[in-house]
């Protein structure tokens, strides 16, 4: 027994010992230039790398002194970051999974689109064309092939088993659209990807300060999210995958235009989904979009072969009016009161898409005490498409004012309006401030009935 004790001992001072010295001895640093060029082949641009350094403590270790990625055409680099390094674990080498994780610290991600439209992230990889031609054999002429049938991609045998990672800290993103003159900022990115892998569910989670700058919109706050996708490999192939996202930004104030929209910091906004899908279709299972009290809820199905094509039916829960007045502030002066409700089904088939819903307002109420002297009740129920609004059943009252309005509006771009209004009376002084109203006291609308009207401009 003793013996077994000094021969487990010997082996793990030998370890340790191997452990502490093969940095000295082995230069993973002369590996650098071919690396280097290597990269500089692949991409349209240039790679460059710190001295290369190795540590086995805990864990195989390969740092960077720095790293930096530019593209060709782009002032500012891409990829930025002085500390850059790729870990695996010892054990994970042992049970024949390999768990690779690239660290990046304090990184700066500059992405940029310039006034031609050309963006450096899409421009970094040149794009090999798919038609590419093919050389004539020696004799010259040439020989008609026929286009290889379409297959699954196959993942090379050791990343099935292998397992990928990403961690970046206090990482700051930009990105800077010339052609819209928009800035957009995250400083302090804390990003944690696990289990990048094809046999297992992947696990990803970020959280990062967002700051941006656009024509008529900024936004500041802090934004996180998470992810988990479960991939199924069959045969070397991706089939499919499933899973879920969840994004939280009710910690980021939002402000749109001068009045239209503002949203603070502590308002709930929440995004969450669930989703299957393979290579030819995705499978929307549900998702829920919630805005402080108001819920919206989507499900559908996207193709994306042989051509695209969708549909994705949206309804919300009641949306109460009066709280719009607290998020829109150019809507306070109109009174706004009542529940809508709206249902609506986007499709799309290639080049073309289209939009049908419905639209109710029940317990309708506008107030505008400008323009009014007592409050206006609606209900209305309504149907719409992309270009048309038809309002089936309308009805507006006042002090001694009950009408019925049916009718709609066709081509939003060159608008043809068609209303047909009914009802027992119209008190326009009872309706209008004094200075507003006309002299008549009460219209008897009822013998108006259902008189069309038609304004082409």
């Amino acid at each position: 027994m003793k013996k077994a004790f000094l021969f487990v001992g010997g082996l793990l001072l030998a370890f340790l010992v191997l452990v502490i010295s093969a940095p000295f001895f082995v230069d993973v640093d002369k590996y650098r230039p071919e690396i280097v060029a290597a990269v500089n082949r692949k991409i349209n641009g240039k790679a460059e790398i710190g001295k290369l350094s190795l540590s086995l403590w805990g864990a195989v270790k390969v740092g960077a002194d720095g790293i930096k990625v530019s593209v060709n055409g782009f002032q500012k680099p891409l990829v930025e970051s002085k500390e850059f390094r790729i870990e695996v674990p010892f054990l994970s080498i042992l049970t024949f999974r390999p768990e690779v994780v690239a660290v990046l610290a304090n990184p700066v991600v500059n992405v940029e689109k310039s006034a031609a439209g050309k963006m450096n992230v899409m421009e970094l990889v040149p794009g090999g064309s798919s038609t590419a031609s093919l050389a004539p054999p020696a004799g010259g002429s040439s020989v008609k092939r026929e286009p290889a049938a379409a297959t699954a991609p196959q993942i090379p045998a050791f990343l099935v088993g292998a397992s990928l990672g990403l961690t970046i800290r206090n990482g700051k993103v930009s990105y800077t659209d010339l052609m819209a003159r928009a800035d957009y900022r995250l400083d302090g990115l804390e990003l944690s990807a696990r289990n990048l892998s094809f046999s297992r569910t992947m696990d990803l989670r970020f959280e990062a300060p967002v700051k941006g700058l656009a024509k008529d919109m900024s936004f500041d706050g802090m934004v996180s999210g998470s992810a988990e996708i479960a991939p199924v490999v069959a045969g070397g192939s991706l089939r499919s995958a499933k899973g879920q996202v969840f994004l939280d930004a009710s910690k980021l104030g939002v402000a749109y235009g001068k009045d239209l929209f503002r949203k603070g910091k502590d308002t709930a906004l929440q995004f969450r989904a669930e989703f299957d899908g393979d290579e030819k279709e995705l499978l929307l299972k549900k998702a829920e979009l919630a805005f402080a009290d108001v819920k919206v809820h989507a499900k559908g199905t996207v193709a994306l072969a042989p051509e695209l094509k969708a549909r994705i039916e949206v309804q919300s829960d009641g949306v109460k009016l009066d709280r719009i007045a607290a998020f829109a502030p150019v809507a306070q002066p109109y009174g706004l009161k009542g529940l809508a409700q709206l249902m609506a089904t986007l499709e799309a088939r290639g080049q073309k898409s289209s939009v049908k819903g419905d639209f109710k307002l029940s317990d309708g109420e506008v107030f505008p005490r400008e323009f009014l002297k007592a409050p206006m009740k609606l209900q209305i129920q309504a149907a719409f498409t992309e270009n048309s609004l038809q309002i089936a059943r309308g009805s507006v009252s006042a002090p001694d004012t009950d009408l019925q309005l049916t009718g709609g509006v066709v081509n939003f771009l060159a608008p043809k309006f068609q209303f047909s209004v009914s009802g027992k009376s119209l008190n326009v002084d009872q309706l209008l401030p004094e200075a507003k109203s006309a002299s008549l006291a009460i219209i008897p609308v009822a013998h108006a009935a259902k008189a069309p009207a038609m304004v082409n401009p």
